[in-house]
């Protein structure tokens, strides 16, 4: 069945408020985090006994935002794929896949890019055969995509120092690297999700313009 054009107008506006929620907890966190590593050597226990159950409750919070923001992501993705369809995409990866990738290991760390890339440049208009490689596209798309990778494994790194016995100065680095890696992660992927939708609802309305009767338009989707 021919794929139907959703506007991703209002799904777009929940993804970039959860990202900048997640950025705020994550900020947060990190705050802590090295607040906490810092006082080791001269704090109270009762101090740092304190810091530590904020730690775990702010913690909680921010993994819970991360779940929800990523859900919700997800779903912009297929939404955003389906559309991608919908304007006459040729070659493009099914929504379910773009949204699969994500989750399996090797490919995750390309396939999810290379997807939503190829759907950028059809929302562009350039869908012919042979046309998507010439397409260019802006320079936060890689800025993202290499923080994401980034910031993914460094908080793996991060996971595991306390298991190492890791020196103290170490881990506060990689925190650090960690926490600004996600935020630059969430701030590119902000220019992304806001300038696919624009783009996908300009060309929309521009077929709209020269042909009637085409796919039904839903200006405001729903999730």
């Amino acid at each position: 069945p021919t794929a139907l054009y959703q506007s991703t107008a209002s799904l777009t506006n929940w993804v970039v408020g959860l990202l900048l929620l997640t950025a705020f907890t994550t900020l947060l966190v990190g705050g802590i985090d090295l607040f906490y590593e810092a006082s080791v050597a001269t704090a109270s226990d009762s101090t740092l006994a304190t810091l530590g159950v904020t730690m775990i409750l702010f913690g909680v919070g921010a993994l819970l935002s991360y779940l929800v923001c990523g859900i919700v992501f997800l779903v912009w993705v297929h939404r955003t794929t389906s559309n991608g369809h919908a304007l006459g995409g040729n070659g493009l990866t099914s929504p379910g896949w773009a949204v699969v990738f994500w989750f399996i290991p090797i490919l995750n760390l390309f396939r999810p890019y290379q997807s939503l890339r190829d759907v950028y440049r059809v929302s562009l208009g350039r869908n012919s055969p042979g046309s998507l490689e010439t397409v260019a596209v802006p320079g936060f798309f890689g800025a993202w995509w290499t923080f994401w990778v980034v910031s993914s494994i460094l908080g793996r790194i991060e996971s595991r120092l306390p298991r190492l016995e890791a020196d103290t100065s170490v881990v506060m680095v990689v925190s650090i690297l960690s926490t600004l890696s996600t935020l630059a992660a969430a701030y590119f992927c902000i220019q992304v999700v806001r300038n696919c939708s624009q783009i996908q609802d300009e060309h929309y309305q521009a077929s709209m313009g020269q042909a009637e009767g085409a796919s039904p338009y839903s200006p405001q989707a729903q999730i």
